[in-house]
């Protein structure tokens, strides 16, 4: 049984650059497992700019691979 989320991993969508007022080229994706490295599936992931001025519609739920 998966315990609650204790890590967020990187898997793709990083380092992207994209002209402004467009959309990246990939998504962001990222995996979420419990401390004992379970997927976790139906976890909320929310996003946001850690830098610059771009902007982010929404969040995403992790699917049954626990990416999101």
């Amino acid at each position: 049984t998966a315990g609650p989320p204790a890590r967020v991993v990187l898997v793709s969508g990083d380092a992207q650059r994209a002209t402004v007022r467009t959309r990246l080229a990939n998504p962001l994706v990222v995996r979420v497992t419990d401390s004992e490295d379970n997927t976790l599936s139906g976890a909320a992931v929310t996003w946001s700019v850690a830098s610059g001025a771009a902007t982010i519609d929404g969040g995403a739920t992790t699917g049954a691979d626990g990416t999101a």
